[in-house]
């Protein structure tokens, strides 16, 4: 019935297939977390946004650079009895400007170990959209949600996005020649900025992301194109009409496995998903006979999957 109510399209398969003894690093806006708890529940070794979410492609490379060149700058602020850094999201905290920056380098050596031993990258591009202190022009990766007097707004220049990641690319690939980089453009439109601002930032990155394929420096995944022309209805968005909603979000994951996953494990990752949810399962009695025989069978399925494929990551 679904199929009736969608534009569906086809997407080139991948020829190169994930498996679950692949590392897999995300990083980006906010889509790349919800694609990153999927990967965990399937049983992939997957990490993402080891500064938090960002959004802007600069922001993004910075993260990245800074922690391949383990580079010791950082940009600490202090309000309201914590400490935050322009470049790193809310999530990344502490108590004093020591704590944080400390945070901050184990955060950037371990981002550049995971590129340097992982198989793929998934880098996600929210908005061309950033902000840059007035004082200094620091683009920053997030607000803070500190006075808007303190920064100046502007659409990147696309310029500067080439070189800044035809740059950052290349040190990717020297720490590891082997890793397949993918892009993907989130969903999630920016509506604070404006609609018509909103278009003309997604329409930025999607050059960007051109220009990188062109340049033989990625692929690309649809995953705006799935969201916004294939399934195209409010009713797979959240209420505020601007997230996927779960639906969305697993759909966009099953056709993400039918170009990157064979069909060995697309079969596996179903039985993964009924083991988790049996483990997920709410025992009314744990004491009860009925109780444990279902923790036993629970157990012997886990076992039996982790025989067959043992790099699984529960």
């Amino acid at each position: 019935m679904r199929n009736r109510f969608i534009l569906p399209f086809s997407i080139q398969e991948s020829k190169l297939k994930i498996g679950f003894n692949d590392q897999i690093v995300l990083i980006g806006s906010c889509f790349s977390t919800a694609i990153c708890s999927h990967f965990v529940q399937a049983g992939f070794r997957a990490t993402n946004n080891h500064f938090g979410t960002a959004y802007n492609p600069l922001s993004i490379a910075n993260q990245i650079l800074k922690s391949i060149d383990l580079n010791s700058e950082k940009h600490i602020f202090h309000t309201e009895e914590k400490y935050l850094d322009w470049e790193s999201a809310s999530s990344l905290v502490g108590h004093s400007a020591e704590e944080l920056s400390d945070k901050i380098d184990a955060m950037r050596q371990e981002l550049r170990a995971k590129i340097a031993t992982s198989s793929f990258l998934f880098i996600t591009f929210g908005s061309a959209h950033a902000y840059k202190l007035v004082n200094n022009s620091i683009v920053v990766a997030n607000c803070h949600k500190q006075p808007a007097h303190l920064f100046t707004k502007e659409l990147l220049s696309l310029s500067v996005l080439k070189t800044t990641w035809m740059d950052t690319i290349e040190k990717i690939k020297f720490i590891n020649p082997t890793i397949n980089i993918c892009f993907t453009i989130s969903p999630v439109r920016h509506i604070k900025d404006g609609i018509i601002e909103n278009n003309r930032s997604k329409a930025r990155l999607f050059e960007l992301v051109t220009y990188l394929q062109e340049n033989e420096k990625g692929s690309y995944f649809p995953s705006f194109e799935i969201v916004m022309d294939e399934l195209r209805d409010y009713r797979f968005f959240k209420i505020d009409r601007i997230h996927p909603n779960d639906e969305a979000i697993a759909y966009i994951w099953e056709r993400f496995g039918a170009v990157y996953f064979s069909g060995t494990t697309i079969e596996m990752i179903a039985k993964i998903d009924s083991v988790r949810k049996a483990e997920q399962h709410i025992l009314i009695d744990p004491e009860s006979q009925e109780s444990r025989n279902h923790l036993e069978e629970t157990k012997r399925r886990k076992s039996e999957l982790s025989i067959l494929e043992p790099s699984i990551n529960w």
